[in-house]
């Protein structure tokens, strides 16, 4: 993936991956997110007279959403030597919104990516990660502000972070012999302040889960914290996971706070998988796992 392109006429480009969860951040303040194969890119245009647009995701009722807004202004006060005016901002994206494939952070750090493309030094996916969680938080889009899933958007590879230190506890990239297939059924999840209340209503003890995403075993994490989300966020995927393992699944579990589920399998499985998971209102997706790409000197 290319992180940022200078286009015709003044226009910014810059780019983000989705990403999945092995470890939800809400209950611990830790989580760990991997980036996938799904991309959003953004074209940000400054000058005057521009107007904010979504290509493929436009609100006619609020066109420039709240979330776009919220990172325009938040990469504007860091660095305050920008063009002034409204940016016109266009997205295109794969990622399915509201299914916890972490499109909001794709978006904040996409378009921060191509806001700042130019500078002297290409933005470290650190600042891009702190730019979003800031953008997600003052817009109300995210209880954490997301800065692993940020992380993971802006890098790629896997990412374990704390959310409120916005401090990086371990990264890597998980084996090229594993694939991915995710099951994305068509409704969403629920907002923001929804969602903190639940898990406040249903408790729950990753310490287990934090432990092993830290030492790398992300797979073996995805045990114990899907059951954690399920349990907060009313769903009950367990005959979902049992056929997953049936067809050489070797783990699963809701992707953020859902409704996405994320199966990871040997790649000589994959299609297998697709097919075996097809059939239902769910879209059945075959992806691969993003690695991390070094950007800056």
């Amino acid at each position: 993936m290319n992180g940022a392109d200078r286009g015709p006429s003044g226009e910014r480009h810059g780019s983000a991956w989705g990403a999945i969860s092995f470890l939800n951040a809400i209950p611990t303040g830790v989580g760990a997110a991997a980036a996938i194969s799904l991309t959003l890119e953004a074209t940000v245009s400054f000058g005057e007279g521009a107007s904010p647009s979504s290509t493929g995701a436009r609100n006619e009722r609020d066109p420039f959403p709240p979330l776009v807004r919220a990172v325009v202004e938040t990469v504007r006060e860091a660095h305050p030597h920008l063009p002034g005016g409204i940016p016109r901002v266009r997205l295109r994206s794969s990622i399915p919104s509201a299914r916890g494939l972490k499109s909001s952070s794709a978006l904040a750090v996409a378009i921060a990516r191509a806001m700042l493309q130019g500078e002297p030094s290409p933005p470290r996916p650190e600042h891009l990660a702190t730019l979003s969680a800031d953008a997600s938080l003052r817009s109300h889009q995210s209880v954490t502000g997301a800065f692993d899933d940020a992380m993971a958007c802006a890098r790629g590879g896997v990412v374990v972070a704390h959310v409120h230190h916005r401090k990086v506890l371990f990264v890597g990239d998980l084996p090229p012999h594993l694939a991915l297939v995710l099951w994305i059924p068509p409704e969403t999840h629920p907002p923001a302040a929804r969602l903190r209340e639940r898990w406040q209503e249903v408790p729950a003890d990753l310490s287990e889960a934090v432990d092993l995403a830290c030492r790398g075993d992300y797979l073996r994490a995805m045990g114990p914290n899907t059951r954690a989300v399920e349990r907060a966020l009313g769903y009950d995927y367990s005959a979902l996971h049992g056929r997953g393992r049936d067809l050489g699944a070797l783990a699963s579990g809701v992707s953020g706070n859902g409704p996405a589920v994320a199966f990871v399998v040997p790649r000589n499985r994959q299609r297998a998988l697709v097919e075996g998971l097809s059939g239902g209102e769910a879209h059945v997706l075959p992806a691969e796992f993003a690695a991390a790409v070094r950007e800056g000197p």
